[in-house]
């Protein structure tokens, strides 16, 4: 019967093997192909320091164009390779309060790839055409448009501008400029007294121009503007919604537009052409509710998704314009500037404000648009992928260890029993462990993972290797931080051991054991002060100008030394400040009484000196507690940021890693921050490593 029992067991053990091997593995796979086969993260398109003003997806091919705030137009390819940069854009005139006039370079306003030629709409009020092949300019226009904030579109007559212009602000202009642009301008004004826009458009197919106005109300007017048409009540016809609509996107070749309203929710309305009893406009999908704060829409017409960014928030909604169904939604970023697209690229081109970048800027990003849409399921197989792979992971080793492993069993209901005998210690511990699991070390871990990625908060995680290390050891500040740190370590191990071994010894020599008592107190009474006040004493009442130390220099007729601020005697001064370092004298007080009289008599009788006695038989046989305020001194020193942030701030080349890693901290540059936190934690987690190794030698021996 065993043997029975035996040879079933060993048929089904390379089977059961196979299988629990294999189902972790094909698990993995499928989660790291969710995390690094399918790319929903942004990446970035680097522009140096200069602020991105437009960009735009060539409509005739997969390149793209972006143009910046020092009038340069940039050309990229589909891999996003640098094709061409050329100054598009010249110097604007800029007249003051005062009337006097000054140049200044002017930047881009909007760059357009259309079928027509590449034109490029500046900041100085004139329109180009460029070469889209060398980006050579080809043609300027002969007037400016004069509108200083407005929307741009184009039809096959020429381009059209809408906005306000000098300081009549509520009145309306079009402007357009046919595609030959020395030809005179059309301009034409709102006659029916104020039109405020949020939103303007020319579709491809029927006669009309199309407004948002501020009400959220679509107004239908005819492509030929004239001054007798263009005027209030005069619009061939319009839609209205029950809450107000925010912004306006538009599909041009379907006459299609798509509204974001008050409500939270996308609507989509379709022009009916009818020839007979002229053009109108029916909702094609009602509200599709979506998240609180909306402020723009941007279409992606040949996918057919509505992007729906929000003001307060770092998400973009996605809408099926095709089902008018909501999609999901993506972290991506505050402050979106405009979105575009092209049917002949993979990319989501998106320029975004970064106030807290140095300067701030206009920054450029782009994502695979084709996986957006499918960013929930993704999503949520990187998440049941990792939980499911853990879990047959689990599985598959207890069966892997029950099936080759004899004695596994036994042990494992060992392991249980002891669990079981002390469960009461584990039941009280587990709460304790768990919040340090969530509170400290998911957030350390968290942080080493965060230094090789682009972390900020409101823009979407990016991993960036080791950019992070290059751009700090690229920073003359912190490279002169570590020498700063150095100095600073090696005087606070110093300060950590050596004076309190002093008054230790000092006050054990006392042969009056009032006067040992009295010294005790009055060298823990500075240790009840908290440490900020203490630092603010020697900041403003020692170092400050008015301090002890500088009223008695002027009382020899000296002039007054700048102790925090000065290069030459801040680092000095901080190294000396809380003299005379009395540190915790009592832990080697304590140890030093532990010592028994037995070696102090030998030592005597032997004709041992006080200080040879100190030397030879006090410290070895103190060893551990020097040890350890050596290991509490030098991680005290290292994290210590209170002695820059309280004193000098950084100033005079005196700022130190831990401080510089937390102004990273207040930039939003959780990146940066992380590689420098990565650092110390390494540099602290080599020196306990070693002193623990030779606490280990020291006690075998």
């Amino acid at each position: 019967m065993r043997e029975s029992v035996k040879r079933n067991k060993s048929r089904l053990r390379l089977p059961l093997t196979v299988v629990a091997t294999a189902l972790p593995l094909l698990l993995l796979a499928a989660t790291l192909f969710a995390y690094l086969g399918i790319d929903i993260s942004a990446r970035g398109v680097d522009l140096g320091a200069i602020s991105c003003r437009a960009v735009s997806a060539s409509q005739t091919d997969d390149s793209w164009f972006a143009g910046t705030a020092d009038g340069v137009v940039r050309k990229y390819n589909a891999a996003n390779e640098l094709l061409w940069e050329k100054r598009v854009v010249e110097k604007a005139s800029v007249t003051d309060d005062a009337g006097d006039t000054t140049e200044t370079q002017a930047g881009v306003k909007t760059v357009l790839g259309i079928e027509r030629g590449v034109f490029v709409f500046g900041e100085d009020q004139y329109i180009y055409e460029v070469d889209g092949a060398t980006g050579e300019t080809l043609q300027k226009s002969a007037q400016k448009f004069a509108l200083q904030d407005g929307y741009v579109e184009w039809s096959d007559e020429g381009l059209y501008v809408a906005g306000n212009a000098g300081g009549m602000s509520n009145q309306l202009f079009v402007v357009r400029f046919d595609y030959d642009l020395s030809k005179p301008r059309a301009a034409v004004q709102y006659s029916g007294g104020v039109l405020e826009i949020k939103g303007f458009a020319i579709p491809d197919r029927g006669g009309e121009t199309v407004f948002l106005d501020k009400n959220g109300i679509l107004l239908a007017y005819p492509k030929a503007l004239t001054a007798q048409n263009f005027r209030a009540g005069a619009e061939l016809y319009k839609a209205e919604l029950e809450q107000s609509a925010i912004a306006m996107s538009v599909d041009k070749t379907t006459g299609e537009f798509f509204l974001i309203a008050k409500d939270n929710a996308a609507y989509g309305f379709k022009t009916v052409y009818d020839a007979e009893n002229g053009n109108s406009m029916e909702l094609s999908f009602g509200g599709v509710p979506l998240k609180e704060d909306l402020e723009g829409c941007f279409l992606d017409r040949f996918n057919h998704v509505l992007y729906a960014t929000a003001k307060t928030m770092s998400a973009v909604y996605m809408v099926d314009t095709e089902r008018g169904a909501y999609i999901g939604e993506f972290s991506a970023f505050f402050d979106i500037v405009e979105i575009s697209v092209s049917e002949h690229s993979d990319n989501l081109f998106m320029s975004v404000y970064e106030p807290g970048a140095s300067p701030p800027r206009v920054n450029l990003y782009f994502y695979d648009r084709n996986a957006l849409p499918k960013i929930n399921l993704v999503k949520t197989l990187r998440v049941t992928g990792a939980i499911l792979t853990a879990a047959f992971a689990a599985v598959g080793a207890a069966t892997l260890a029950a099936l080759w492993a004899a004695r596994f069993g036994q042990r494992a209901r060992g392991v249980f029993r002891r669990i079981n005998k002390s469960k009461r210690v584990y039941l009280f511990l587990f709460p304790s462990m768990a919040l340090l699991a969530v509170f400290c070390y998911y957030p350390g871990f968290s942080s080493l993972l965060y230094a090789f990625m682009d972390y900020r908060i409101g823009y979407p995680l990016r991993f960036i290797g080791l950019d992070n290390f290059k751009a700090l050891f690229a920073n003359a500040e912190f490279v002169n931080s570590i020498k700063n740190m150095a100095i600073f370590l090696a005087a606070d191990i110093v300060k950590a051991v050596v004076p309190p071994l002093i008054f230790a010894e000092l006050i054990l020599a006392m042969r009056s054991a009032r006067a040992r008592y009295a010294a005790r107190i009055l060298l823990y009474l500075p240790g009840v002060l908290p440490v900020v006040a203490v630092t603010l004493v020697w900041t403003y009442g020692i170092y400050g100008v008015d301090g002890l130390l500088n009223q008695t220099l002027r009382a020899f007729g000296a002039d007054p030394v700048y102790f925090l601020s000065a290069p030459g005697t801040n680092i000095v001064s901080l190294v000396f400040m809380n003299f005379p370092f009395i540190g915790s004298y009592l832990i080697l007080y304590g140890a030093l009484n532990n010592i028994p009289d037995e070696y102090y008599q030998a030592a005597k009788m032997e004709g041992c000196s006080w200080l040879r006695r100190i030397v030879t038989i006090d410290i070895p046989l103190i060893g551990g507690q020097i040890q350890y305020l050596f290991i509490i001194g030098f991680i005290a020193s290292v994290q210590d940021v209170g002695r820059i942030m309280l004193t000098t701030s950084g100033a005079g080349n005196s700022s130190v890693p831990i401080y510089i890693m937390y102004n990273y901290i207040s930039a939003n540059e959780l990146g940066r921050s992380s590689a420098i936190a990565l650092m110390l934690f390494a540099f602290l987690a080599a020196v306990t490593a070693l002193n623990m190794r030779k606490t280990v030698k020291r006690d075998e021996v």
